[in-house]
């Protein structure tokens, strides 16, 4: 699917808020390009995309990590809060052949057709997330009884290091 308007629409909406010295979130980025959220943000001549935000937040997504947009990150004594600016490649929206596409994409009718069949098959999807979820869960006990450092606690044995008396000069460990 072409998502090069969209990427436009998004570079309008971040040069606005820039211009007003506002940073936005990649979610009021979000909410002002589908016409919710402060209006402030919301650019006129930008028109909401009909994707459901799931959607939405695969084309931003998309657009972050082939670098149309990037993210500024700002620290606070309690979080790390992620901005959305322009990105390096943006510049090449000048031109009009730029063309910018993601792979799949559904379209509403497609969207609620998978619904509908996943619905029927809730019962059997259900299932199959239950023992997904028991194997991730086994998977990452294992893992974390493997990282498990032996010893650990308050009541540690203090090892010392000494050289042997016989003069080989090879450390020994005591209790």
């Amino acid at each position: 699917m072409d998502i090069t308007g969209y990427c436009r629409d998004l570079i309008k909406i971040l040069d606005q808020a820039e211009s007003m010295s506002e940073k936005l979130t990649p979610l009021k980025l979000i909410d002002a390009w589908s016409g919710k959220g402060v209006s402030k943000f919301r650019v006129a001549e930008v028109t909401p995309p009909k994707h459901p935000r799931e959607e939405l937040e695969r084309i931003v997504a998309h657009l972050l990590l082939q670098q149309y947009l990037r993210e500024d990150f700002s620290f606070t004594a309690f979080a790390t809060i992620s901005y959305l600016k322009i990105g390096p490649k943006a510049g090449l929206l000048e031109n009009e052949a730029h063309v910018i596409t993601i792979e799949g994409m559904t379209n509403k009718k497609s969207a609620y057709k998978d619904r509908l069949s996943q619905s029927s098959n809730s019962k059997r999807s259900r299932e199959n997330d239950q023992a997904i979820s028991k194997t991730v869960q086994d998977s990452v006990v294992k893992k974390s009884q493997k990282h498990k450092q032996p010893n650990c606690g308050s009541n540690l044995k203090t090892k010392k290091l000494k050289l042997q008396a016989g003069g080989d000069d090879q450390p020994v460990l005591l209790d």
